[in-house]
């Protein structure tokens, strides 16, 4: 029994250091978890001669597991009572992976349905959130989840509501040029139709003679369709002449034609290709942070995945929000 202060600092144990039974003041121990961590913490077994601690899990009776819960809570108590919140909690994340191990040899005798999720609970815990001590653990396993099931998607054939074409058949168009190259003319862009809204709204101005400011309201809309107008008219162009010189009879013209246009569709190929992967992430993070119920238009394959992934989304913003709820109150 140590009354006062137990002053354990600035050393390393290169075995075992056996605290059960001991009785110590919380308030006036200065410990290092660095100076114990790896399972150093241990129990003396007089009948097999040795020690028990965390890395011999296996062989440690069941009755003595309490024991090495009591060794662990001495420490864990001594950091809570000195506010060193980041060592309680190594130490925490430590202790419960011993009781995990307990709980599961714990199952295999008695085969206890309640036992069998208890143990589920802490393996998930684990991974997920360090056992509630880490919430930054669950984001980044939720952005894991986003990215795996974005890349699904990527590659299901199917349209999201994202996209205004589908990617395969604009696809089919880039693959329609290796035949005929004039076919790269459909992908001539229409002209931009103004909303009938700001069109009514323009004309009621030219009417009214109205202020100066009601036209600058307008001028953002009106920036934005002029430059779509102007832009698809110098594409269009451009995709005309880059076909005239490619019928042309000059050898030096029909190469450069070639050329631009294998720049073109890599270029097209390459765009379609990151609006495939922005529409995808997009779908992924609206499941996931909406559980399933976010405005999306799935069918097929992909309609099982979003519940699933919705599912998951739940279980990570569970563990998140428990996680943080716990950092919180502690």
């Amino acid at each position: 029994s140590i009354s006062n202060n137990f002053q354990f600092e600035g050393n390393k144990l290169n075995g075992t250091i056996l605290l059960y039974g001991l009785n110590i003041n919380p308030l006036g121990t200065r410990f290092e978890w660095n100076s114990v961590k790896d399972y150093r913490i241990s129990l003396f077994e007089p009948e097999a001669k040795g020690f028990y601690n965390g890395n011999t899990l296996a062989k440690i009776p069941l009755d003595r597991f309490n024991n090495l819960f009591s060794s662990y809570s001495i420490i864990y108590n001594a950091f809570r009572s000195q506010g060193n919140r980041f060592d309680a909690n190594r130490c925490y994340v430590e202790w419960k992976h011993v009781e995990t191990e307990y709980l599961r040899r714990m199952y295999q005798n008695n085969h206890d349905i309640l036992v069998y999720f208890t143990y589920w609970m802490n393996v998930f815990l684990d991974i997920f959130c360090d056992y509630g001590t880490n919430p930054l653990k669950s984001i980044y396993m939720s952005a894991y989840v986003l990215v795996i099931f974005a890349l699904l998607y990527f590659f299901l054939p199917n349209r999201f509501g994202y996209q205004t074409l589908n990617f395969y058949g604009v696809m089919l168009l880039y693959l329609q040029y290796i035949r005929n190259p004039k076919t790269l003319l459909d992908q001539e862009t229409e002209q931009p139709k103004r909303n009938e809204d700001f069109q009514a709204y323009l004309e009621e101005i030219s009417k009214t003679k109205a202020p100066w400011y009601f036209k600058l309201v307008s001028l953002p809309d009106a920036i934005l369709h002029y430059g779509k107008i102007r832009s698809s008219r110098a594409y269009n162009a451009f995709i005309r002449k880059i076909l005239r010189w490619k019928l042309a009879e000059k050898p030096s013209q029909r190469v450069l034609a070639n050329a631009l246009i294998f720049g073109i569709v890599v270029l097209f190929v390459s765009q379609n290709l990151f609006y495939r992967a922005l529409d995808c992430l997009a779908l992924s993070i609206n499941l996931f942070t909406t559980l399933g119920f976010g405005n999306t238009e799935v069918k097929g394959l992909p309609m099982y995945l979003t519940v699933i992934e919705g599912f998951i989304g739940w279980f990570l913003l569970s563990f998140f929000s428990l996680s943080l709820i716990s950092q919180l109150i502690n």
